[in-house]
């Protein structure tokens, strides 16, 4: 690396080792980072864009700081071997868009892990990638899974077992990919993957008599079928990217947990609440209501009154009054999310009346994954 961590850290503390405790204390808060009496950085180093906030320290102190900051967070750059130019372009844009990767180039780990931080979490994703199983994940789930993967140890700390860096790391992850604008739902996936990771290790070592209950739980994390698919790749990719030996070690146990948790994957899925969320194909004039806004922007939300033939609220099979017309509109707005169905109503415009005859329609923006029945 052109300015690499070490020589951030040790610049840094030049210039922070006479300055009073406090003021080393708002020095770290105000640029959102530490270094401990070990030389182990934590954190983030970020050079604040609004600085109207008061830092009470030397004004040429407080240059020094930024300069570096600046160094290391914009103007550094990743070099590697020549036989590896494609990769070095490829992780200098990733630090481009997240600089705080740059954190974890050279992070020592502790004694079982053979690489450094960045190399591990860099192995792992080539393990991701090249797995066969990787191929069947559709575009939107490998990008996900690549994201999770790059960043998902992201705050281990250094050179020690760090037994709660999922959830630091995931806790991190959440503000680090804000800047990436991902929808909501992906956002929550992304952090979701960091955050249990570590699944299969949890089921291992539960205590037997609460074996079952952790995997209920656990099943229940991935109650999105395709979350399940990406960790269970992520996890095999992460086994592998520890040491030469301890994915043989572990790769048994590895299988007889995916054993346990996939039935109860499956068994949430198929007792899940059905809802059809994308676009209804019984008509070719379909218009929506504008101006409907959820918690996270506007809704798409369906019109009833432009359909011409309206049987659209099916939340399940009435086996008394099911007909070959009544499937195909089952058929037209079932979600591939889910094959599970809970209730029935059928109506036509004809006899649909609102209270008060006020317009509704129908939201198509549900997850079906959040949705159980009991």
């Amino acid at each position: 690396m052109k300015y690499t961590r070490k020589s951030l850290i040790d610049d840094l503390s030049k210039i922070l080792k006479d300055l009073k405790p406090e003021q080393k204390r708002e020095t770290f808060n105000y640029y959102s980072f530490n270094i401990d009496n070990n030389k182990r950085l934590t954190g983030y180093p970020i050079a604040p864009k609004d600085n109207s906030e008061n830092l009470d320290i030397p004004q040429g102190k407080k240059e020094s700081i930024e300069n570096i900051i600046t160094n290391f967070i914009t103007n550094n750059k990743i070099f590697l071997p020549k036989e590896n130019k494609g990769l070095e372009e490829d992780l200098n844009k990733i630090v481009q868009a997240l600089p705080e990767f740059l954190t974890s180039v050279g992070k020592i780990q502790h004694y079982t892990q053979k690489y450094t931080l960045d190399m591990h979490q860099l192995k792992d994703l080539k393990e991701f990638i090249t797995h066969p199983k990787y191929k069947k994940l559709d575009k939107n789930d490998q990008k996900i899974g690549k994201l999770a993967i790059l960043i998902h140890d992201i705050a281990k700390k250094e050179g020690i077992p760090d037994e709660a860096h999922h959830i630091n790391s995931a806790i991190d992850a959440y503000s680090i990919i804000k800047k990436l604008n991902l929808p909501s739902f992906e956002h929550d996936r992304v952090i979701g993957l960091i955050r249990n990771h570590h699944w299969s290790e949890e089921l291992s070592e539960a205590k037997k008599s609460s074996k079952d209950y952790i995997a209920k739980d656990i099943a229940f994390r991935f109650r999105k079928p395709e979350d399940f698919e990406i960790s269970k790749i992520f996890a095999e990719a992460d086994l592998k990217a520890i040491n030469d030996t301890f994915y043989d070690e572990y790769k048994n146990n590895l299988k007889d947990n995916i054993k346990k948790i996939q039935p109860l994957v499956d068994k949430i899925q198929s007792t899940g609440i059905w809802l059809p969320r994308t676009s209804l194909n019984t008509s070719k004039n379909i218009k929506y209501v504008s101006g409907v806004e959820g918690v996270n922007g506007p809704l798409k939300v369906i019109d009833i009154n432009s359909f011409n033939e309206f049987y659209g609220i099916i939340h399940a099979i009435d086996e008394n009054n099911f007909t070959k017309e009544k499937a195909e509109v089952i058929n037209n707005i079932s979600d591939e999310d889910s094959k599970s169905v809970l209730s029935n109503s059928f109506i036509t415009k004809n006899n649909f009346n609102t209270i008060d005859n006020l317009k509704y329609g129908f939201i198509f923006n549900a997850d079906p994954s959040n949705l159980i029945s009991i």
